[in-house]
């Protein structure tokens, strides 16, 4: 079945091995005619020149002379798009061969779907699985509902395909927001649409210390602007959105960004929000066990640490999601953050 051209979006500063990475895997999509339009936020380590390099006739390099942030690169790269379909792929970010295709399939057999997400796993700085999210089960009313209290999304910033003309209509990325600019690009296609979804591991999300995630003054500062600026859509829809819908995912990360007074804020905040103690338990269970076990990996042997979250991740994710995930990730080579 022939799909429609789809452009992939993919803002960038000072990541150029990730980067050519990224492309890479966009390059490689099966079957599926695809553009690239690479937004340089002001690099300074040649990022816009080695991509430059590659005298692809697919790929488009927009270089801003000035830093503008990652949603407003997403925006200029959006406005730079002609194609009926839009994906967005963070540099740091890569995808599966097939990912595209599944993906335009379900939006062509779902009816009334003008965008799609996929499943994701996550990957560690080595490129070793460790754990993934799959997709909503979610759907209509439920999903929207979902959608503001919390993203249902996997991938992050790189896992959707949407409609090009859906996508300018509603604005492209709030400019306002880092972190949640995703979610909250995702909350409003969820109010226009509904949402069809490509089953399957197709997108490698990687987790390492350079991630935006670990700023965690700035994710509280999108946290208070999310929960202002969809108040009266949750007070429509009978929604209730406080800092305990935050703390699960919060707290954990703080600790992970070795922030600890960031995370006994965030506790703290919950509490004078009447978060009680018994709502605590699960929390700081998510917060800890991760913790332990990265202690306890620190203490094995490489070959043994590796073999345990292989272990995890085998136990964590759908039947055939390691093996699948693997086999796609073996064709990039050795991992690189330089």
């Amino acid at each position: 079945m022939p799909h429609d051209p789809l452009t992939v979006v993919i803002p960038t500063r000072n990541r150029r091995a990730l980067l050519a990475r990224s492309v890479k895997s966009v390059l490689r999509q099966h079957e599926v005619e695809v553009y690239v339009v690479v937004v340089d936020d002001a690099s300074t380590d040649g990022s816009s020149e080695s991509i430059v390099a590659l005298r692809d006739p697919r790929i488009r390099v927009v270089r801003n002379r000035k830093q503008l942030g990652v949603s407003r690169a997403r925006n200029i790269g959006l406005s730079n798009v002609e194609s009926p379909w839009v994906a967005f792929l963070d540099d740091d970010d890569f995808w599966a061969p097939g990912k595209s295709k599944a993906q335009l399939h379900a939006l062509l057999t779902t009816q009334g779907s003008a965008w799609c997400c996929a499943g994701a796993v996550h990957l560690d700085s080595h490129w070793r699985v460790i754990g993934g999210e799959e997709t909503p089960r979610l759907r209509g009313d439920a999903l929207r509902r979902a959608m503001l209290t919390r993203n249902c999304i996997p991938g992050g910033g790189s896992g959707v395909v949407a409609s090009t003309l859906l996508a300018k209509q509603i604005g492209g990325f709030d400019p306002q927001l880092s972190m949640f600019a995703d979610w909250d690009f995702y909350l409003r296609l969820s109010e226009h649409s509904a949402l069809a979804v490509a089953d399957g591991p197709h997108v490698a999300y990687c987790l390492h210390s350079g991630n935006m995630s670990h700023d965690m003054v700035r994710n509280r500062r999108d946290f208070a602007y999310m929960r202002i600026k969809h108040e009266d859509l949750r007070l429509a829809n009978s929604v209730e959105f406080s800092v305990r819908d935050w703390l699960p995912y919060a707290v954990p990360l703080a600790i992970k960004s070795r922030q600890p007074r960031q995370a006994v804020s965030i506790i703290a905040e919950a509490c004078r929000e009447g978060l009680g103690p018994r709502m605590l338990r699960g929390p700081v269970r998510q917060t800890f066990t991760p913790l332990l076990r990265s202690v306890g990996a620190t203490l094995l042997p490489d070959s043994t640490a590796s073999w345990l979250r292989g272990r995890r991740a085998s136990r964590n994710l759908p039947t055939g999601w390691l093996a699948e995930a693997n086999e796609w990730l073996a064709e990039y080579g050795p991992p690189s953050l330089a």
